[in-house]
């Protein structure tokens, strides 16, 4: 709007574009879906912070502890699955993305 003023007192002025309030407004509707707790939350972590954390044990869906080699197997065969069908997604997207840059450079 204006350069703040610095030390030293004074008025400043300023034109003020009224039309941006509700393109603000758009941006945080408070009784819209923001204010809707099952669609949004804030969470905060009153932890300690610490720049390093020491690794825990976590679960892997694809490669479990080789506990039996048929469930190894049938994870890797998951795993394959998953990539194929990731694969596939991308090269639709490619394709759309593809036809609307086509239609926009028209």
């Amino acid at each position: 709007m204006t350069e703040p003023l610095k030390d030293k007192e004074g008025i400043l002025y300023a034109e003020l574009d009224l039309n941006t309030i509700a393109d603000w407004a758009h941006l945080h509707d408070a009784v819209g879906h923001y204010s809707r707790p099952d669609l949004l939350s804030l969470l905060t972590n009153t932890s300690e912070y610490r720049v390093t954390q020491p690794m825990k044990e976590r679960s892997n869906s694809y490669f479990p502890r080789a506990s039996t080699n048929v469930n190894s197997i049938n994870s890797l065969d998951k795993l394959a699955a998953d990539i194929e069908r990731l694969s596939t997604e991308l090269t639709t997207l490619r394709s759309a993305f593809s036809e609307r840059l086509t239609v926009l450079n028209q």
